[in-house]
C-alpha cells in the first residue's frame, strides 16, 4: 500500500471532522432556540412544566424514530440506561429552573462547566488547561458580580451548576449505555 492509499485518521484534516462539527453546531442552535421558545411558556407552565413538556415531546420523537421496545435490555445493562435517563431528565429540569431565574446565556455558560470539567479530567496537555482558564475567565467576565439589580439569583446559579454536573455525568453514562444499545439508548431512557 502506498502512502497515498493509506486511510487518513479522523481529525487530521478538515474533511473527516466537518460532519461532527456541523452536528454539534446544529445541536447547539437547536438547544438555544428550544430553550428560548420554552422560556415563553414559563408564564403558563413554569420552569418545571416547560421541562416536562420538553422531555415528553423528546420521548415521543425518540420512540417514533428508534422504537425502543425492540431493544434488548437486561439486568446487566439496565442500570447504565436508567442512570443515563435520570441524569438527562435532571439536567433538563435544573436547566429550565435555572433559566427561569437567570439569563439563558449565563445559564448555558455555567452549565458548560460540566462537560468542560469532564474534558479536562481526561486531558494531560498544558494547552487544554490554558483553554479552561480562558473559558473560566470569560465566564467571570459575563457574570454580574456586583450585588443589586443586575446580580444573579444564587438559586439559579446552583440550578445551572447542577445541570452542568448532570451534563458531564450523562456523557459518561451515555457512552456506557450506547456501548450496549447504540443510538437506541437515548430512546430507551425516555
Amino acid at each position: 500500500m502506498s502512502v497515498s492509499e493509506r486511510p487518513v485518521p479522523a481529525g487530521t484534516t478538515g474533511g473527516p471532522m466537518l460532519l461532527p462539527v456541523a452536528y454539534v453546531f446544529i445541536g447547539m442552535i437547536a438547544t438555544v432556540a428550544g430553550a428560548s421558545l420554552a422560556k415563553d411558556l414559563f408564564p403558563v407552565l413554569g420552569g418545571l412544566g416547560a421541562a416536562a413538556l420538553r422531555i415528553l415531546l423528546s420521548a415521543i420523537l425518540l420512540a417514533a424514530v428508534f422504537r425502543p421496545w425492540n431493544a434488548k435490555v437486561d439486568r446487566r445493562n439496565i442500570r447504565d440506561v436508567g442512570i443515563y435517563g435520570a441524569l438527562l431528565a435532571l439536567m433538563n429540569i435544573t436547566f429550565y429552573l435555572a433559566i427561569a431565574r437567570i439569563p439563558l446565556g449565563i445559564t448555558i455558560a455555567i452549565e458548560f462547566v460540566g462537560p468542560l470539567g469532564l474534558a479536562i479530567l481526561g486531558s494531560r496537555r498544558v494547552l487544554d488547561f490554558i483553554w479552561v482558564v480562558l473559558a473560566i475567565a470569560g465566564l467571570a467576565l459575563l457574570t454580574p458580580w456586583v450585588p443589586g439589580e443586575a446580580a444573579l439569583d444564587p438559586l439559579g446559579v446552583v440550578f445551572a451548576a447542577v445541570a452542568g454536573v448532570c451534563w458531564g455525568s450523562y456523557i459518561v453514562f451515555g457512552q456506557r449505555a450506547s456501548h450496549e444499545h447504540g443510538t437506541v439508548a437515548s430512546a430507551i431512557d425516555g
